[in-house]
C-alpha cells in the first residue's frame, strides 16, 4: 500500500495475511510467534487479534477464527478488534499459509522502522535539554539506540502463570540432571558445585588484599570460560595494560615462569610450549579493554558495545576502586555505592554475570590472631555487600606467614551468595606462572552446605 511521508510505515495487507495464515495452520503460529510480538502490529484491530491468538497458543489451545473470536468476545474486546465481520474477512485474506514467514518479515521490518522513527524523535528531544550534562545525554542516547537494536528483547511485565511455567521447566531440568551447572562454569569443580556456575545478571565480587592473587584468579576463570567453554569473555583491565595481561595468560598457558618470559631466558622446550600456548589463546573469544581510567558511564557504554559486537557471555572488571563515578559525591563511599548499583544494573541489562575485582581494607592486617577477611573488610564498602549477589574473599596464609605449611594455598571464602550456600574452598596457586589448580576434587553434591 502507498504511504504518505507523514504516515508511519505499516502494511495493512501484510498484517492481515499473517493473521489469516495462523488461522489456517497451527504450525504457522509457532513460526510467527518466534518473529512477532503484538506491538509489531500497527493496526489496533490486528494487534488485539494477534495478542489473543498468542495467549491461546501459549495455553496450547486451538488458534482458529472461531476460537479467537469467542475469546475476544469473552474478554469484551470483540468490537475493539473490529467485530466478527472484520475477523471473518481477515480469515479469508489468504488461501494458503505458505508465505506466512514472508508476510511476518514485512510486518517486522515496518515495526523496526517505526521504532527507528521513535528513536530519532527521542534523541532530538534530548538535544534540546540544555540543563542536563552532555555525558548524561550521551548515555541516554546510547541506551535508546541500543534498545532499538535489541528490540526483540524489550522488557514487558509477566503474569504469575508465565513465571511459574518458566520455573517449573527449570525445576524439571535440574531434577533430571542433578548437580549440573546452569550458569557460566568456571571449570573449577568446587566453585561450580557451590554456585552452579556464575549466574546470568549476577554481580560477583572477588576481593583480596594486594598481591594475594585476585587478578590471577580472574584470568584463570576467564581463560577457562573462553577456552574450555567457548564463552565469549569481556575483560576490562584498568590496572594492567593489555600486553601485561596477555603475558600473564601466556605464562599460565605455557607454564613458563613469567620472569623468564620477560627477560627472554627460555629453553627450547619452553619455546615449544609457548608456541602451543599462542595457538590456544589466539583462538579463544577473549576481548580486552585496557583503558587506564574509566567512569562508570564510559564502562557501561563500552560494555554495551562489547555485548552488541561480540555477544559476550561474561564480563570481568579489574578493579572496582579504579572506576570513577558519574558526578561529584560527598565521600568516596557514596561514589563506590553509586558505581556498584550501576554495575548491578548493567548485569541485568546485558543479562550476563559481571565479575568485579575489589580491594580489601587494611583491617585484616591490623587484627591479632586470625587474619581471614570478612565482609566488613570490603574497602569503601558502602553498598558493595548489598548490591553483590556473590562475594568471594581470598586469603593466603603464606601472605602473612612465609613459613606456613599451607604455602601456595588460596582459600576462597564464598562469604555471600544470594541464592546459594556459603562455604570455603581451596585452590593451589603457582605465582610464578599465575596458575590456579584444584587441591583435590572436593566434595560430592550431598556435602554442599544448606
Amino acid at each position: 500500500m502507498s504511504i504518505s511521508p507523514k504516515m508511519p510505515p505499516y502494511n495493512l495487507e501484510a498484517e492481515q495475511a499473517v493473521l489469516g495464515s495462523i488461522f489456517l495452520d497451527r504450525e504457522t503460529m509457532s513460526k510467527v510467534a518466534e518473529m512477532l510480538k503484538p506491538d509489531d502490529f500497527y493496526h489496533t484491530y490486528n494487534r488485539l487479534i494477534y495478542q489473543v491468538a498468542l495467549e491461546l497458543y501459549d495455553r496450547k489451545h486451538p488458534v482458529d477464527v472461531l476460537v479467537v473470536t469467542d475469546e475476544l468476545k469473552r474478554k469484551g474486546l470483540l468490537e475493539d478488534a473490529g467485530g466478527g465481520v472484520y475477523i471473518a474477512d481477515v480469515a479469508t485474506s489468504v488461501v494458503t499459509s505458505a508465505n506466512a514467514s514472508n508476510y511476518a518479515r514485512i510486518v517486522l521490518e515496518d515495526s523496526l522502522r517505526r521504532s527507528l522513527i521513535n528513536v530519532g524523535t527521542e534523541v532530538v528531544s534530548l538535544g534540546y535539554q540544555v540543563n542536563e550534562e552532555v555525558d548524561i545525554l550521551n548515555d541516554k542516547t546510547e541506551e535508546i539506540v541500543l534498545n532499538h537494536l535489541r528490540k526483540r528483547g524489550f522488557a514487558r511485565s509477566y503474569s504469575m502463570a508465565d513465571v511459574l511455567g518458566e520455573v517449573f521447566k527449570y525445576l524439571e531440568t535440574v531434577y533430571a540432571h542433578k548437580g549440573a551447572v546452569y550458569g557460566t562454569p568456571t571449570f573449577y569443580l568446587p566453585l561450580d558445585t557451590l554456585t552452579a556456575g556464575f549466574q546470568q545478571s549476577d554481580l560477583i565480587i572477588i576481593a583480596a588484599r594486594p598481591s594475594v592473587g585476585k587478578t590471577a584468579l580472574a584470568l584463570n576463570i576467564a581463560r577457562n570460560m573462553a577456552v574450555q567453554g567457548r564463552y565469549p569473555v569481556g575483560f576490562f583491565s584498568l590496572e594492567m595494560s593489555r600486553q601485561q595481561l596477555v603475558m600473564r595468560l601466556v605464562s599460565r598457558e605455557a607454564q613458563v615462569n613469567a620472569q623468564k618470559l620477560r627477560k627472554g631466558f627460555i629453553s627450547q622446550d619452553e619455546f615449544s610450549r609457548l608456541t602451543q600456548a599462542f595457538g590456544v589463546l589466539g583462538d579463544m573469544p577473549f576481548f580486552i579493554d585496557d583503558s587506564s581510567t574509566l567512569s562508570v558511564m564510559e564502562l557501561r557504554s563500552k560494555a554495551r558495545r562489547m555485548k552488541l559486537e561480540n555477544d559476550i557471555k561474561v564480563l570481568f572488571v579489574d578493579y572496582l576502586q579504579l572506576i570513577t563515578g558519574n558526578k561529584k559525591f560527598e565521600s568516596r563511599v557514596q561514589e563506590v555505592s553509586d558505581i556498584t548499583r550501576a554495575l548491578k544494573g548493567l548485569a541485568r541489562e546485558l543479562e550476563v554475570p559481571i565479575v568485579v575485582l575489589s580491594q580489601l581494607s587494611r583491617n585484616p592486617e591490623t587484627r591479632g590472631g586470625d587474619k581471614r577477611p570478612a565482609l566488613h573488610d570490603l574497602r569503601e564498602s558502602g553498598s558493595i555487600e548489598q548490591d553483590a549477589d556473590v562475594v568471594i574473599l581470598l586469603y593466603r596464609e603464606d601472605y602473612y606467614n612465609p613459613n606456613s605449611t599451607e604455602k601456595g594455598i588460596v582459600e576462597l571464602n564464598i562469604a555471600k551468595q544470594r541464592n546459594g550456600p556459603t562455604d570455603t574452598i581451596k585452590l593451589r596457586f603457582d605465582r610464578d606462572v599465575s596458575l590456579f589448580t584444584l587441591v583435590d576434587t572436593w566434595r560430592t553434591e550431598d556435602e554442599i552446605p544448606p
